[in-house]
């Protein structure tokens, strides 16, 4: 996060349940902006703007906005399967790419990032030896 805030225009917004209001915090290439509090939901929400604005250099080697979107979103659907009990969601230009609901169950969360039909294929393992755990899915 520390590197994409150097490079673009971001707004980080968060909210602990003991708390009535959350904080949102702006920042403009990695400088703080702003500090505020803010009546919000719970959790945390974190808008990226405006990548690259301030290197236009590096701008022009970027791939097409869908070849580069594809990049973003597989990054965010490796972090839903890395961190299940976590709620995602991603937009991009106020379309929603993926809502991926936190669940303690792992395929509901296979289920939100690849779909009913790659959901049902999947076999679940579950393997301990000694100092070895083994948990998660296959597919042939």
């Amino acid at each position: 996060l520390a590197s994409i805030a150097a490079v673009s225009q971001i707004e980080i917004t968060s909210r602990v349940k003991e708390n009535e209001r959350g904080v949102t915090i702006i920042l403009k290439a990695g400088k703080f902006i702003e500090k505020k509090e803010v009546f919000c939901p719970i959790g945390t929400n974190i808008k990226v703007k405006n990548m690259f604005y301030n290197i236009p250099a590096r701008k022009k080697f970027l791939k097409k906005d869908p070849t580069e979107l594809g990049h973003i979103t597989d990054i965010i659907e490796r972090f839903g399967l890395a961190y299940p009990r976590i709620h995602f969601i991603y937009n991009h230009n106020e379309l929603n790419i993926l809502n991926c609901p936190g669940s303690k169950d792992l395929r509901t969360t296979v289920f939100h990032i690849y779909g009913k039909k790659v959901a049902k294929l999947m076999e679940l393992v579950n393997y301990e030896e000694s100092n070895i755990k083994l948990h998660g899915f296959v597919s042939v």
